[in-house]
C-alpha cells in the first residue's frame, strides 16, 4: 500500500502541466513583455498625457472656465476633468496595442505566437493587461493631479472602476484591430486622426449634450463616448444627462463585439499572412 501511494504521487508530481497552466503562463509573458515596454519608453507613454490633462485643466478649466461659470451644478472645471480623464483612457489604450501589435507584426513576434499552442483568447488578454497598466500609470497619476486641482471626490468607485476598465477594453481590441488591419506605420494614426479624435470632440467633454441644438443633439447619441464620458462624470461628480444603465449596456455591447471580431480575426490570421 505504501510502494502504490509512493508511485501514485511521484506519477502526480511529474505529470505534465495542464492547458491552463500554459495559458496563464503565457498570458504573463505577454503581459510582462508589455508592462516592461511601457516602462522603459515612460517619457512617451506616460508622461505626455499627464502634461496634457494638466494643460487643459488650466487654460480651459481655471481661465475659461472663470468666465463660463458653472454647468449643471458644478464648475465649468469639475465638469471638464471627467472627461479628460476618459480621454486619456480612449487614447492611450488605443495607442498602446495599435503600436504593440505593429511593432510585434514588424518583428514576427505575433506570427509566432500565432502559431504556438497559445490561445487566441490568451492572446488578446495578454495585450489588454499591457493597456490597463499603461492607462492606470498614467490615468492614475493624472486623476490624483487634477481631482485635487478641482476638489473632485470620486462618488460611485464600483461605476468608477467598471467605466475605466470597460473603456480600456473596448479601445484596446479597436487598437488590436487597427494594428492587425495597418500594413505600415504611417496606418497606425488614421482611426486616431480621422474617428477618435472627432468623436472625443463630439463626445461631451467640453460642453452638456443636452444643449446642442438638433439635430446635432439627436445625433450626438450615436457617438458612444458621449455614453462613456458621461457614465463617467456620473460615478465622480454625481451629474449625468441619461439613464446610467442604458450607457453601461451600450458601451459593453460594443466591447463585446470588438472583442468577437479581434478573436476572429487573430484566429484567422488577418493581417499576419502574407
Amino acid at each position: 500500500m505504501t510502494a502504490q501511494k509512493t508511485s501514485t504521487t511521484h506519477d502526480a508530481q511529474m505529470a505534465p502541466p495542464s492547458f491552463l497552466h500554459h495559458q496563464m503562463v503565457a498570458w504573463f509573458t505577454i503581459s510582462r513583455k508589455e508592462s516592461v515596454r511601457i516602462l522603459r519608453i515612460w517619457k512617451m507613454t506616460v508622461v505626455p498625457p499627464i502634461i496634457t490633462v494638466f494643460l487643459f485643466c488650466i487654460v480651459f478649466g481655471q481661465i475659461i472656465g472663470g468666465k463660463i461659470g458653472g454647468i449643471s451644478g458644478v464648475s465649468y472645471l469639475q465638469f471638464i476633468i471627467p472627461g479628460l480623464i476618459m480621454n486619456i483612457v480612449i487614447n492611450e489604450s488605443f495607442n498602446n496595442n495599435a503600436s504593440s501589435i505593429m511593432i510585434d507584426k514588424y518583428n514576427k513576434a505575433i506570427e509566432t505566437l500565432v502559431t504556438s499552442p497559445v490561445h487566441e483568447m490568451t492572446i488578446l488578454l495578454g495585450y489588454f493587461s499591457g493597456c490597463v497598466v499603461r492607462v492606470l500609470l498614467a490615468g492614475t497619476i493624472s486623476s490624483i493631479l487634477v481631482f485635487w486641482l478641482g476638489e473632485i471626490t470620486v462618488q460611485h468607485w464600483f461605476l468608477f472602476t467598471y467605466t475605466i476598465l470597460i473603456t480600456c477594453a473596448l479601445f484596446s481590441f479597436l487598437g488590436f484591430i487597427n494594428g492587425l488591419y495597418a500594413t505600415r506605420f504611417d496606418e497606425i494614426p488614421t482611426i486616431p486622426t480621422f474617428i477618435l479624435t472627432p468623436l472625443s470632440f463630439f463626445g461631451g467633454i467640453f460642453y452638456d449634450v443636452t444643449t446642442l441644438p438638433e439635430p446635432w443633439g439627436s445625433i450626438s447619441w450615436y457617438n458612444p463616448i458621449v455614453y462613456i464620458v458621461d457614465t463617467f462624470r456620473y460615478s465622480t461628480i454625481g451629474v449625468s444627462t441619461h439613464d446610467i444603465t442604458e450607457s453601461l449596456i451600450v458601451v459593453s455591447v460594443i466591447t463585446a463585439v470588438l472583442f468577437c471580431v479581434s478573436y476572429i480575426l487573430l484566429r484567422t490570421g488577418y493581417g499576419l499572412k502574407h
